[in-house]
Order: C-alpha cells, then sequence, then structure tokens
C-alpha cells in the first residue's frame, strides 16, 4: 500500500477507493482534481461505480504504523473514498452501511470521511446506529468539506444529529473568508487549503489567518494543508511555520 500524497493522512487510494464518480454539488467542485485525473483517462467520472470487492479487502488489508504522519506508535489514517463521495445519492443505502461496519470493527485504523452531501450522510450515520444500537466508534472520523461561509453553515449543521464521536470539516478549496462561530465548539478538527492546478481559484492569507485564530483560541487542532498555487503541496505558512495538528489520539 503506497503513502498518500495528502499531508494529513497517511494512505489513500488502491482498495481505499472502493467508490469512484461523482458530480459537482456547489462551486467548490470547480477544478475538482480527481474529476481532472479520471477524465485524463478518458473516463466518465460522473458515472458513480461501487467496487464490494476493495471494500472486502479492506476487512483485512495490513496498514503499517511504522512512518505514519503523526508519529510512532500511531494508529495509520486511512482517507477513503478521494476520487468521489460515499454519500453520493448513486451509491446504495445498503453499501454504505457495510462501509460504516467494517470501518467501525477495524479499530486498528483511523478512518477519515469526507462528504459534500453532509444531510444523506446523517441519514445514513442514523440508519447505522439504529442497526447496530451503537455510536460511530471515535476511529471513523466523519468530516464534511465547504468551500464558503454558506457552504459551511449548511453543511456543520449535521453535526447536531450524527451519532459520531470525531467530527471535523475540510475547508478546500477555501473560496472566501469562513467563520467558524458558535459551530467551533462541535468540531474536532479543522482542515484549511487552498486550490490547485491550472485554472485554481486565490485563497487570501487573511482568511487563513482568521480561522486559525479561532481554532487556537479555543484549542482546536489546526492543519494547513497548501497554498492556492499552480501546483500541489506549496506549504501553507503561518507567521512563517507550518501548522499540523490533528486530534489527540492513540
Amino acid at each position: 500500500m503506497k503513502r498518500s500524497k495528502i499531508g494529513w493522512t497517511d494512505y489513500s487510494g488502491g482498495n481505499l477507493n472502493f467508490v469512484i464518480g461523482c458530480t459537482p454539488v456547489s462551486t467548490g467542485c470547480a477544478n475538482c482534481y480527481a474529476r481532472r485525473l479520471y477524465e485524463r483517462w478518458g473516463k466518465d467520472f460522473s458515472k458513480v461505480v461501487i467496487y464490494p470487492e476493495k471494500l472486502e479487502r479492506l476487512k483485512t488489508q495490513a496498514f503499517p504504523r511504522d512512518g505514519n504522519r503523526r508519529g510512532p506508535g500511531k494508529r495509520p489514517m486511512c482517507f477513503v473514498v478521494d476520487m468521489g463521495d460515499l454519500f453520493h445519492e448513486q451509491v446504495p443505502g445498503e453499501f454504505i452501511l457495510q462501509a460504516l461496519d467494517v470501518m467501525a470493527k477495524r479499530d486498528d485504523v483511523i478512518w477519515q470521511i469526507l462528504t459534500k452531501r453532509a444531510n444523506r450522510m446523517f441519514k445514513c450515520i442514523r440508519a447505522w446506529v439504529d442497526l447496530t444500537r451503537e455510536l460511530l466508534p471515535s476511529n471513523v472520523w466523519i468530516g464534511i468539506s465547504a468551500e464558503s461561509q454558506a457552504t459551511f453553515d449548511e453543511r456543520v449543521e449535521y453535526r447536531n444529529w450524527t451519532a459520531a464521536e470525531i467530527y471535523w470539516v475540510n475547508l478546500e478549496p477555501l473560496l472566501g473568508p469562513i467563520n467558524l462561530g458558535h459551530h467551533l465548539w462541535r468540531l474536532d478538527w479543522v482542515v484549511v487549503g487552498g486550490q490547485s492546478g491550472p485554472g485554481h481559484r486565490p485563497m487570501k492569507m487573511e482568511w487563513v489567518e482568521a480561522i486559525y485564530e479561532e481554532c487556537r483560541i479555543l484549542g482546536i487542532p489546526f492543519f494547513g494543508k497548501q497554498e492556492s498555487s499552480l501546483y500541489p503541496g506549496k506549504p501553507l505558512l503561518i507567521n512563517g511555520s507550518e501548522i499540523h495538528e490533528w486530534p489527540e489520539m492513540a
């Protein structure tokens, strides 16, 4: 299993992409890296495909602890479905429940999930909770992506009803100022990043610094992923330093 190039996780791709494909839901979807990559292969990214065989392999796949980004002895972090959205409308609900079950039962791994479809995420997690009579455990990190104040406010509201222990937000691509405000106490982790690639849209450092200051005051872990740039991975510096923090877990 190859290490991920995404700075806030250890592994992505391969069997972790047991759903591939997506369709736009908001302005943040423009210039989507996954769509750009998939279409480069001559494939239709709007066709959402599930891969039960990949999910089955994840039940036993090994993810080494050595060399992981959070430090020695920490459980590996695995970003699932980075080439799609697990909660897309075209993904069968039964398959989503199976995926949550696989992740919940493998507590040797930190599973990181992101979606722009917070409403369906909430409904699916509630269905899983009703079936299992358990909360989604802390090794399954449920997250939303948002690019603006409006999308953040709309999607983060489902935090109140999503029965998960770890809830995070990925503000990427950050296309305008976002005030976390009264929502901040509900969050366990905040990731911020600019857009990269051809046609990337600018991100102002004053937006990033304001979000970081909100997190710092309340002690919410903050991860600055990257600057807005033609090439991915340009360091995002705050007061001359990269800020890479995660929720404190073994």
